[in-house]
């Protein structure tokens, strides 16, 4: 892999979002919650500095659920429907190469517009002096570990089916991927075999995306132990490594003719 192609194609995945209305309409819906997130103090007996932390943290994530969703599942298939996808692959831009520079261009996307609803978190923290410590750091470094392996899903996904199917697949495992352990539980206490099977599946096979959700230590002003951490990273690094590598493979073997 050349770093000029894949930076080339991560760049044009992001030439392409800023060309998307659905894109700036989940942003500007996001950014509205996030500095009106006060309003909600005015019904809620929470301080107001929970309250600004737990909903612009809130509103973060949903808005990287949905621009996953919404950009991930089309990244090729939208090419591949415009036959834009010829024009580059005739070029020296080897499969791998797209698959992974097309993975950079979402994630930049996500880094970019949620780390802009998060600065003005800060500023609406920091108006309503609010104290910034640094647990809310850590509920945005989740945020961003859970959307890397979310990306590399949805890319997975649209390398294989429809914009449609790659949706609800991404939300399925973003469902499944947040209720893995209680499924597990649930399942291990049943009398079927093939229940137990399946719980086993689903939460050994799966992502267990609740390894990634730091709001409480948000709400709490909690942070975790330095091992704990680093394992967070070390498995969502795996899990994406995995779908990107699927990913390429199945990609590789597709026939556009």
């Amino acid at each position: 892999m050349t770093a000029r192609n894949l930076f080339t194609i991560a760049g044009q995945t992001l030439t392409e979002a800023r060309r998307n209305k659905i894109f700036y309409s989940l942003f500007l819906f996001a950014l509205l919650v996030v500095l009106n997130a006060t309003l909600f103090t005015e019904v809620t007996i929470t301080t107001v500095d929970r309250m600004l932390k737990d909903t612009g943290i809130a509103a973060i994530n949903l808005f990287a659920l949905a621009l996953t969703i919404f950009t991930g599942i089309g990244i090729i298939n939208r090419e591949i429907d415009r036959k834009s996808i010829f024009v580059v692959l005739a070029k020296p831009v080897t499969r791998a190469e797209y698959i992974v520079g097309k993975y950079l261009g979402l994630v930049a996307i996500m880094v970019t517009t949620c780390g802009a609803m998060f600065v003005c978190l800060l500023i609406a923290m920091k108006s309503f002096r609010t104290d910034i410590t640094p647990s809310i750091f850590l509920g945005l470094l989740g945020i961003f570990l859970e959307v890397a392996v979310l990306s590399a899903f949805a890319l997975l996904c649209s390398t294989f089916t429809n914009s449609f199917a790659s949706g609800f697949m991404t939300a399925a495992l973003f469902v499944s991927g947040h209720m893995s352990s209680e499924l597990h539980f649930y399942a291990r206490r049943s009398d079927s075999l093939s229940w137990k099977v399946l719980g086993d599946v689903l939460y050994y096979g799966l992502p267990n995306l609740e390894r990634f959700n730091f709001k409480y230590h948000v709400t709490y002003d909690l942070m975790l132990p330095g091992s704990t951490l680093a394992l967070s990273l070390g498995y969502a690094l795996a899990y994406t490594a995995a779908f990107l590598t699927t990913a390429v493979l199945v990609f590789s073997r597709r026939d556009f003719r």
